[in-house]
């Protein structure tokens, strides 16, 4: 999987797929160990490799994040 940060603008590329988001800290995913990612549109944190959400939805229908969170952060194609 191809994986690229880019600093400056908060953005990552997860092989053709652009993400506004940034490594979480020096947190890791607690199946593979690969860094934990924010992910800015859903104000959420997933890991890329397992492309799993790594926290809740708060649970509220009306949120503007969690309410249109998709299943997998990354698009399956």
């Amino acid at each position: 999987m191809d994986i690229k940060y880019f600093e400056e603008q908060n953005i990552i590329y997860i092989g053709d797929h652009k993400i506004f988001g940034f490594p979480w800290r020096n947190e890791k995913c607690p199946v593979c160990g690969f860094q934990k990612i924010y992910h800015e549109e859903y104000d959420g944190l997933f890991c890329p490799v397992c492309n799993i959400w790594l926290d809740s939805e708060c649970g509220s229908a009306d949120c503007e994040y969690c309410g249109n969170r998709p299943a997998f952060p990354v698009p399956i194609i």
